[in-house]
């Protein structure tokens, strides 16, 4: 028995809480020319791996069991796994968008980031889609344990260009952070090189300058 739950965009999930509702669908709402977010929550009743990708995957611990997401619908979704770090009150929780496709959660929970890109030409009117979470152990077959549907409402609005967007996105930014957490020289051009995707993310949301503490 599997259960998971579809959550906004701004949950925060601790590694070991537990999870008490479980809501099956999940309305979205959002203009054209943007995105729309939310969040596939999967408690740690067994140890699970997860895998976002398209290819097959296994663990060689007999124990896990892997977890395959696959999202079908009118628009693209990109999905992450969600790692998780110690916040101050040292607590784990969830808040790193991983880049690999596959990870597993040995006694906690799991989840999963989904971005929906909505893009310019976009009819404004309701649009569903749903992802499909299909579980195996090693070399045993899929099976399909559960269906989870999102709801999309488009809005008869066309977002501007994010470089041409009226605001100013005002985000600090901590150099010396990255250049510890990767363990490189500060100011070196590893630093810059690791820099670089961070401050692309930065500017793809709408960041004009950079501003550090």
């Amino acid at each position: 028995m599997y259960n998971f739950s579809l959550k906004n965009e701004f949950y925060k999930l601790i590694c070991d809480e537990k999870i008490s509702s479980f809501e099956k669908t999940l309305e979205l709402y959002s203009p054209a020319n943007s995105t729309a977010a939310f969040q596939v929550i999967v408690p740690n009743d067994e140890n699970i791996a997860i895998n976002v990708g398209t290819n097959d995957w296994f663990s060689h611990n007999s124990d896990v069991t892997v977890l395959r997401f696959e999202y079908s619908g009118m628009f693209s979704c990109e999905m992450n796994i969600i790692g998780y770090i110690t916040d101050d009150d040292g607590k784990e929780k969830a808040d790193i968008l991983l880049k690999n496709d596959t990870e597993e959660f040995i006694g906690k929970n799991g989840s999963v980031y989904c971005e929906i890109n909505i893009p310019k030409n976009a009819m404004n009117g309701d649009y569903e889609g749903e992802i499909k979470i299909y579980a195996k152990k090693l070399f045993a077959p899929e099976t399909l344990v559960e269906t989870l549907k999102v709801k999309l409402h488009v809005a008869k609005f066309i977002l501007p260009d994010v470089r041409a967007r009226n605001f100013h996105l005002d985000l600090w930014q901590n150099p010396y952070a990255v250049a510890r957490y990767h363990g490189v020289e500060l100011w070196s051009e590893e630093h810059f090189e690791v820099m670089r995707p961070l401050m692309t993310l930065l500017a793809d949301a709408g960041q004009k300058v950079i501003i550090k503490s």
